[in-house]
């Protein structure tokens, strides 16, 4: 028979200790899958007994194994929640890069407009700068003043 050095209060307090730990390891995604070995593993060197077998043959294996199974169900919830929590997430990721990206276009559009302005500017002031020099330029060669060298 298996040796029970540990109470019921004991195996309960630990379970908490363990389900909670498993809790936030899913919540956080370091961790995806559960198996009783593994969780019984966390169980027994808490109750300080040598092996998991112990637990197997110990007289609380059937709230062991009930607790075993609500533990999966919660664990399914917890993965459907992270799941929507993803979804949601790649919703509002995908609706803001939806809005830098008409952002990043109007202002494409907007340059291009400028571009077009400066280029517009641009001739118009050449054509005001050759029809100035032009005006002056005739004045001086009517004038034909003559440079003291």
């Amino acid at each position: 028979m298996a040796n029970n050095k540990y109470t019921k209060d004991d195996l309960y307090q630990v379970a908490r200790i363990v389900k909670r730990t498993l809790r936030n390891q899913f919540s956080k995604g370091s961790r995806s899958k559960i198996t009783k070995n593994e969780v019984f593993d966390m169980i027994y060197p808490k109750l300080g007994l040598s092996s998991r077998r112990s637990l197997w043959k110990s007289p609380y294996i059937d709230y062991l194994n009930t607790w075993y199974s609500q533990l999966e169900e919660e664990v399914k919830e917890l993965k459907k929640e992270s799941e929507r929590f993803e979804e949601l997430y790649a919703k509002q990721r995908n609706k803001k890069v939806e809005d830098f990206a008409r952002a990043l276009e109007q202002k494409e559009k907007y340059i291009s407009l400028l571009e077009e302005r400066i280029k517009e500017l641009s001739n118009e002031n050449e054509e005001l700068r050759i029809a100035y020099m032009g005006k002056y330029t005739k004045i001086d060669l009517e004038k034909k003043t003559e440079f003291p060298f």
